[in-house]
């Protein structure tokens, strides 16, 4: 890897001149969460029945990659949660 002090600062940069600008892009992050809320009302109560799905799609984003010179640099190491499901209860009393 060579590395120059592109930008006068006396500092030497961290990018790796020998590669295009932009080259170690990883995909697109993409999320997309849904909730779903039902009240019913009995009396002066009611409750609230819900659901909330975070990441819908199951997307498989990327949480950090190897920045570390050599083979691996710009792999994968891990990813964000996959789809994950919640479930909820909510009471309201003395309603009017």
């Amino acid at each position: 890897m060579r590395t120059t002090d592109g930008d006068g600062d006396g500092l030497v940069d961290q990018r790796d001149v020998t590669q295009p600008r932009n080259a170690f892009r990883i995909k697109a992050y993409s999320d997309v969460d849904l909730r779903v809320e039902k009240r019913l009302p009995f009396g002066r109560h009611s409750a609230s029945v819900l659901v909330e799905v975070f990441n819908l799609l199951n997307r498989a984003n990327v949480l950090n990659v190897n920045a570390v010179d050599g083979p691996g640099f710009g792999t994968t190491i891990d990813y964000l949660a996959g789809r994950e499901v919640q479930f909820g209860v909510r009471f309201f009393f003395n309603e009017r």
